[in-house]
């Protein structure tokens, strides 16, 4: 399906306030996410402006075209949203991306053109139509919006450019991801990155949600306030967990007519512990070259955790279900706690319960910081090898990147996630920390979910040295990891 969306209306400024190009914004919304940063997602600095530094240039009507999935897998456009609008519609997120595109396509004489493909049938089929056009050498797109995994599929076959050869990027800009520009580079090396014009992409940040009427029946401590207090931990979490489930039909077995303190829905939510409780998989050295860093005291520690929260004699609290299960039985107030995604909460609209969102428990006090990884399913961005007019790639994706930044990002936090996500303040307060700290680990991306998920899958299998089945599978991921970091070497 192609939509070809021509942006050379000159009325459209009038649409818009402000001018991101000619003046100074004050306020700063923030790429809130980390791998040692902490932006908050909005705060204001008076002093600094972050405008690109980029000419005035015609490109004389040419087209910039992306690639992408649909949204058919999705209840919501949660692909291509923050990418294109046909028309203003009174949506406040449909009509910021079309007055952006509009103004950066009236900058520089450019022409805006999606192709998308339909992601429930095949998810690697935009990758495929760009390997296609590499191949043939033709530029036939301009950006790659792709899925995590794939995008690294692709670029471990010489697919891509080096972001950091594109002129006029600026990755040390806060509206590139600073986690996603650390986690996947290598040296000064980056194939795989992230901006705040997929801001998108925030909606597969891993988080975990309450049932304030089971909460409250049970009179446990405030969450909210065990989350300031830095008390929030794995054994509070477990604690809690104990004391609400319940077999209520009393036949002896925990099924779906019965009350448990926990639902997890998929595999996804079990594996952010390793980064909740303060591990990883990879790490860098002092020149940005990963290397494998899982087999550690705290990796261990989080997975004896997990096993005993699975696999321990008190297992009412705990049910490992499909994702749509979980999200019936939670509804139907049948757990206390539902781990998830925050763009899935839109999922939960018509519940009639009220649920506070929380970050993952820190593994104890002493840890400094929450960890919620960004699922695989969340979009990248790559530009394909054979552009040819890297001049015109450079400056429309960081003007479109900076336009995002000042005006979809303040739209997507201060108004979809916070007001149509949250029941409370206080909910709204948690989605700060749980963006602040947000991990892209390179393994996970580059290793298409292989250790990353033989993490969850041991527990799934009931394994219960998870020493002596890692060290099985070191042996081939070390071999991955020289393969990806050779590929990044060779790169210009």
């Amino acid at each position: 399906m192609k939509k070809y969306l021509a942006f050379i209306l000159v009325f459209v400024l009038l649409l818009s306030s402000l001018s991101a190009y000619s003046c100074a914004e004050k306020k700063t919304p923030g790429n809130a996410d980390t791998l040692g940063s902490d932006n908050s997602a909005e705060t204001t600095e008076p002093e600094i402006d972050y405008a690109p530094d980029l000419p005035d240039m015609d490109f004389e009507g040419a087209v910039f075209s992306m690639v992408s999935r649909d949204d058919t897998f999705h209840s919501y456009a949660a692909h291509t949203r923050d990418l294109f609008a046909e028309e203003m519609n009174g949506d406040l997120m449909n009509d910021a991306t079309y007055q952006r595109n509009a103004k950066i396509a009236e900058k520089y004489n450019v022409q805006f053109q999606i192709t998308t493909f339909n992601e429930t049938t095949n998810e690697y089929a935009p990758n495929s139509a760009v390997e296609k056009a590499v191949k043939a050498g033709s530029d036939e797109y301009d950006l790659l919006l792709t899925h995590m995994i794939n995008g690294a599929t692709s670029a471990m076959n010489g697919y891509y450019l080096n972001w950091n050869s594109l002129p006029y990027i600026d990755s040390d800009k806060p509206y590139w991801s600073p986690g996603a520009v650390l986690g996947y580079s290598v040296g000064d090396k980056l194939l795989l990155s992230l901006s705040d014009m997929c801001v998108s992409s925030n909606d597969n940040t891993h988080c975990m949600l309450f049932n304030k009427k089971i909460h409250e029946n049970f009179q446990l401590a405030n969450i909210y306030d065990l989350v300031g207090d830095n008390k929030w931990t794995f054994d509070t979490f477990r604690e809690m967990t104990r004391n609400v489930a319940s077999d209520l039909d009393g036949d002896g077995k925990m099924t779906e007519a019965d009350q448990f303190g926990y639902f997890i829905g998929g595999s996804s939510g079990q594996l952010n512990y390793l980064w909740a409780g303060g591990s990883q998989i990879t790490s860098k050295d002092e020149n940005n070259v990963p290397y494998l860093d899982m087999l550690s005291e705290r990796t261990i520690a989080i997975y004896d955790f997990l096993y005993d929260l699975r696999f321990s004699d008190d297992t009412f609290h705990y049910a490992y279900w499909h994702l749509a299960f979980a999200y019936e039985f939670f509804s139907a107030d049948k757990a206390l706690f539902m781990t998830t995604q925050i763009g899935v909460i839109n999922d939960l609209r018509n519940m009639d319960t009220d649920f506070g969102i929380i970050p993952y428990p820190k593994f104890d006090e002493a840890q400094q910081e929450y960890g919620h990884y960004v699922d695989g399913h969340a979009t990248l961005m790559a530009v394909p090898m054979t552009v040819s007019n890297t001049e015109k790639v450079g400056i429309v994706i960081e003007a479109l990147s900076y336009d995002s930044f000042i005006n979809l990002v303040p739209i997507y936090y201060d108004t979809i996630i916070t007001n149509k996500f949250t029941r409370d303040e206080e909910s709204g307060e948690m989605l700060d920390i749980i963006y602040n700290s947000r991990v892209f680990d390179f393994a996970y991306v580059y290793d298409n979910w292989n250790l990353a998920f033989a993490f969850s899958n041991m527990l799934d299998a009931k394994v219960q040295n998870f020493t002596s089945y890692y060290e099985k599978q070191e042996k081939a991921e070390l071999k991955q990891l020289e393969k990806v970091i050779a590929i990044y070497d060779e790169l210009e």
